[in-house]
């Protein structure tokens, strides 16, 4: 739990640097993900939820900025919500954002696997 303490701190902090340095980049809205992971790991889900929408919705808005090595942080804000409706007990919710993951993941195996291998193909 101190750890989890620790780590809650350090992105308060960090979050509050972003916000004031870059409110709109996608990195600030993948730290209130963050901070709300730290908030679900202590069980604070009425606070956790807010945290991981706005950093959700934020990284999605903005997944055209996210540099490739950095792209697997929206599927991982979503996962952080499935959990947390999970943890909360709320299923439907939870299965609404299992679907999005599925979703995501689909699209990414689709556009980053099948597509070049099928254009790999045409083009032999």
């Amino acid at each position: 739990m101190e750890i989890i303490l620790a780590a809650e701190a350090v992105l308060r902090e960090c979050l509050a640097i972003r916000e004031k340095k870059a409110p709109d980049e996608w990195s600030t809205f993948n730290t209130k993900s963050l901070l709300g992971e730290a908030l679900l790991g202590q069980q604070k889900y009425a606070d956790t939820e807010p945290l991981l929408l706005a950093g959700y919705e934020g990284l999605k808005r903005r997944a055209h900025k996210i540099p490739p090595q950095g792209k697997l942080r929206l599927n991982n804000a979503v996962e952080r919500l499935t959990r947390l409706y999970d943890a909360w007990g709320k299923p439907d919710e939870a299965a609404k954002w299992r679907a999005v993951l599925a979703e995501r993941l689909t699209d990414a195996l689709l556009h980053d696997y099948a597509w070049p291998l099928l254009w790999r193909r045409l083009m032999w």
